[in-house]
């Protein structure tokens, strides 16, 4: 969604690393900058990519999401094996099928290499996401959220348009809000062969599916991983990305 909400913007497309195995994420050499496209990818904000950001003068635009919708997402992602039209499915539907969905959940949001899935638990996306507004809270990047942008995406278009020095119209607004909402571009994906990849385009859809026991688990991962994320939220205006609750505010 942001990639087009930016590409719609800019008039740039996007572009991301090769993905091969093994990718650092965490390495600054895997952040390439071009000129007639902009980067985009999962990487870890930490102090050497930081400071090759700022130094490049980058722009960057990060997108975070409320930490219990983002485990239930993790989970349909390997679950329903999202993106296999386009050659990037996990192939772990079987295993999961294998486990009640409780039993799944709590396979994506725990490291255990045992049984056949090697993963390392939400621990790193955790990390990740701390870091994001460590970064942001200094000044050097753009927040937004999942939620915010599902929910008010005329108000984050605008912001987006403010932090890359852009002016648009409010027919200009419109129009990009139409192009990236998530009927267009389910459409559109589903046209070129694929469409997986957008499974649902809600905010609140884990209270029915993430139990007592897994939302526990969620915090002591929380705890352990990325113990200043929800200061850093707060401090940002969206503390509802920590928090277990139905509905969301922000400024």
């Amino acid at each position: 969604m942001i990639r087009q909400i930016i590409s719609g913007m800019t008039g740039l497309t996007w572009f991301e690393p090769a993905l091969v195995k093994g990718i650092d994420p965490s390495d600054p050499a895997n952040i390439v900058f071009k000129t007639d496209a902009f980067y985009s990818w999962h990487f870890v904000p930490v102090a050497e990519v930081q400071r090759k950001l700022i130094e490049n003068g980058a722009r960057s635009i990060f997108v975070v999401r409320n930490i219990y919708a983002m485990t239930l997402s993790m989970y349909h992602h390997f679950a329903d094996n999202i993106d296999w039209e386009i050659g990037r499915g996990a192939n772990k539907s079987d295993f999961f099928a294998s486990l009640s969905k409780d039993e799944g959940i709590s396979r994506i949001i725990c490291r255990r290499q045992s049984d056949g899935f090697n993963w390392q638990g939400i621990g790193g996306q955790l990390f990740q996401m701390q870091k994001m507004l460590e970064f942001a809270a200094a000044g050097s990047a753009l927040i937004l959220t999942f939620e915010q942008l599902v929910e008010d995406k005329a108000v984050c278009v605008r912001r987006c348009a403010e932090f890359l020095s852009l002016e648009l119209t409010e027919q200009q607004v419109e129009a990009i809000c139409l192009d990236s909402a998530f009927s267009t571009m389910q459409k559109k994906a589903e046209s070129d062969g694929g469409g997986s990849h957008f499974r649902a385009g809600l905010t609140k859809g884990y209270f029915d599916s993430i139990s007592a026991e897994n939302k526990e688990l969620i915090q002591e991962q929380l705890d352990r991983s990325a113990p200043e994320l929800a200061g850093y939220a707060a401090k940002l205006g969206i503390p509802f990305i920590t928090d277990w609750h139905n509905g969301y505010e922000w400024a």
